[in-house]
């Protein structure tokens, strides 16, 4: 039985201009071992019947058969590891890994079929020892002349011990001298194994040859054949298998090769994955941000419970909104179930929200006035104030003021609030006339969560609660009862009632009841001007992460365009090297993990380098809000651990930046117009 047999083998290429046949009806049958020459002129089809045998292109019709089966069937990858253990292939223009050295070349396919480096190195010495190349074996392949190229070529080809060696034009780049050295090596070679060539040289054909073809029209003709001689048949089977050492080696090498193209892939991700933690980290840190901030003023423990009821417009849609103070029962009610909260009569109408003062007597713009139940401060933080020292009691004497107090009227510690208030109401008959006027010291500065904050001063409820009732209150009992337990239709009750948390612990359960009456369409409505502020923020916070959600989404899209963009540069740059290892036995699998791993190594450097830098970025960027917005700890990155699983979010972002650079090197990959191999190995 013959080693190779081709029935019937023909080949089509379509064209434009209609369907050629270089080769067709070819049936022709090689032995074991022999140097077999096939001759023709150009065109006449001789490359193309070489690309077959070597299973580099599949016949359109008929059969390669190889040691008794049919393999021109098979699959690419199953043709690859065929080609890898049995085929060696010897190139008219050398086909060798430029950037690599003599003794790697030739290791290669040893590397590729899985020999252990050292083995792998041995041999390949002693094949450049064959072909007269010992002492180049460092050597890179750029510094070799065509002669020594080639030679490096045939050791490569016989690197994994095959039982053909296909060989194109092996002397057509060469010289006399090289070419008849060329020949002879090839003929000491095909001693022991078949060896098919193609040539346009007779004289080198008629004298090394054991076999001549000569294909002529797609045609093939027998012109000198061998005496018939009945070989035993070989047991050529080998075992079949990849090793995948080699492509690390190769990610490595094109990792070096590529510096430019691959430090703006990492620049990229580090500006992508370092903008998608600081975004989780907004995320996270937003609402517990909010929750601390908000209790940061000395209004967060002051709440105001009033009665609501809407009155329908004729003929609109529209309603009006009647506000009212309730009765001291149903302020009650409201806060049923809830501990350490006090219900108190608001005295606003004495002591207005927003008055005009004088400033150590400088006259000033008006600023808001605010009550504290406690003014000492004792259920707040020490931090909490900024500058100067908490009132030591129940002083109407003494103030403090807030940061934007500091702001709106300058330093401020030590310095005399005085203004004047008028009031004047029928009671009882008759009409109460009179003024009161406060002097206030200012002891202290606080600083307060500044979102939506305007200058404020804050005074002591419990200390006015004295001064109306030893001043204008105590004028009458009746009046001091109107006051505290009136209706709405006294004037000078004020339209609420005031509660006053006396813990911050409280504080929660009055804003969970004042979101129940809400949803409840209750005629009691509970208000606070923190909460308020929490929600407005709250709803600035939540925009604000929609818009980095599609930033976010926007940048890891634009580190996938980029990683796809490089990797198409690279696939580009790289085509004739991937042509030479698959037609060395490689597959177009381990050709894209060439370029697939070197994407992902990138990928996975500026995520791992992201999230070591962000530790130093989140502390800037918290630094920044903080000075310029008194927020603290908006963002929190949970970097020891994410969803109670330590180190979580490090292997999350390590996975995520592999699966972009893998999705977009390899959609870039699928997206790269190839050529056939042959034509890719033909290209210079």
């Amino acid at each position: 039985m013959p080693l190779i047999r081709l029935s019937d083998v023909g080949v089509k290429f379509d064209t434009p201009s209609g369907s050629i046949y270089p080769i067709r009806h070819i049936n022709v049958s090689f032995p074991y071992r022999g140097l077999i020459a096939i001759k023709g002129k150009s065109g006449s089809g001789k490359s193309t019947l070489l690309n077959v045998i070597s299973s580099l292109l599949k016949p359109t019709e008929g059969k390669l058969i190889f040691n008794g089966r049919p393999i021109s069937s098979w699959s690419e990858k199953k043709l690859s590891l065929w080609r890898l253990h049995t085929i060696g292939i010897v190139f008219q223009h050398y086909n060798l890994i430029s950037g690599m050295n003599v003794i790697d070349n030739v290791m290669l396919p040893m590397t590729m079929k899985g020999m252990k480096k050292k083995e792998a190195k041995e041999r390949g010495e002693t094949l450049l020892s064959l072909v007269g190349l010992s002492r180049f074996a460092k050597k890179d392949i750029s510094l070799l002349s065509g002669g020594e190229r080639q030679r490096v070529a045939i050791a490569r080809s016989l690197a994994n011990d095959p039982s053909v060696i296909i060989a194109d034009e092996p002397t057509g780049a060469l010289d006399s001298s090289n070419g008849h050295s060329i020949m002879s090596l090839l003929k000491d070679i095909s001693k022991e194994k078949l060896v098919i060539y193609v040539s346009h040289n007779d004289e080198m054909i008629e004298r090394y040859s054991d076999e001549i073809f000569e294909i002529d029209g797609g045609h093939l003709f027998p012109k000198k054949l061998k005496e018939e001689i009945n070989e035993v048949e070989e047991d050529i089977e080998k075992p079949h298998g990849y090793k995948s050492s080699w492509i690390r080696r190769f990610t490595a090498s094109h990792f070096k090769n590529h510096k430019l193209k691959n430090s703006i892939c990492f620049l990229s991700g580090l500006i992508g994955y370092s903008s998608l933690l600081l975004s989780l980290g907004f995320y996270l840190g937003s609402n517990t941000c909010i929750e601390k901030e908000q209790t940061r003023s000395l209004e967060y423990m002051k709440c105001s419970v009033s009665e609501k009821t809407y009155i329908d417009i004729e003929n609109s849609p529209l309603r009006m909104v009647r506000r009212k103070r309730p009765t001291i029962e149903s302020a009650k009610d409201s806060i049923e179930g809830i501990d350490g909260v006090v219900i108190a009569p608001d005295y606003s109408f004495f002591l207005p929200q927003y008055s005009a003062f004088e400033l150590d007597g400088e006259k000033k713009e008006g600023t808001s006035f605010f009550p504290v139940y406690d003014l000492s401060m004792k259920s707040y933080d020490s931090s909490f104030l900024k500058m100067g020292e908490a009132p030591t009691g129940s002083n109407l004497d003494e103030v403090v003021v807030n940061e934007e107090f500091v702001s709106a009227f300058g330093d401020c510690i030590g310095k005399n609030i005085y203004f004047q208030s008028e009031y004047s109401f029928p009671f009882e008959g008759k009409q109460i006339e009179g003024r009161l006027s406060f002097s206030f010291l200012i002891k202290g500065v606080v600083s307060e969560f500044s979102f939506l904050n305007s200058p404020k001063v804050y005074y002591s409820y419990l200390s006015l609660d004295s001064y109306l009732d030893e001043t204008m209150i105590s004028e009458t009992s009746s009046l001091k009862k109107a006051v505290v337990e009136g209706d709405d239709k006294e004037n000078f009750t004020g339209l609420d009632y005031l509660l006053f948390a006396k813990r911050q612990s409280s504080v929660p359960l009055l804003h969970q009841r004042l979101e129940r009456l809400k949803e409840k369409g209750s005629f009691l409505s509970i208000e606070s001007s923190c909460y308020e502020i929490k929600t407005a923020f709250s709803s600035l916070t939540d925009a604000f992460s929609m818009a980095l959600v599609l930033f976010v989404a926007l940048a890891i899209v634009g580190i996938a365009v980029i990683e796809g963009m490089t990797g198409y540069s690279n696939f580009i740059s790289k085509k004739k090297e991937a042509a030479i290892i698959l037609s060395i036995g490689g597959n177009k699998d381990q050709i894209n993990s060439i370029f697939v791993n070197e994407s992902v190594t990138v990928s996975l450097l500026s995520g791992v380098i992201s999230f070591a830098l962000c530790p130093l970025l989140e502390r800037a960027v918290n630094s920044f809000i903080a000075t310029r917005f008194s927020l603290n700890g908006l963002i929190a990155i949970p970097f020891l651990s994410f969803l109670n699983i330590p180190a979580f979010l490090l292997v999350l972002l390590s996975l995520f930046s592999m699966l972009v650079a893998y999705a977009g090197t390899s959609f870039a990959a699928k997206s790269v117009k190839t050529k056939s191999l042959c034509q890719e190995l033909k290209d210079e």
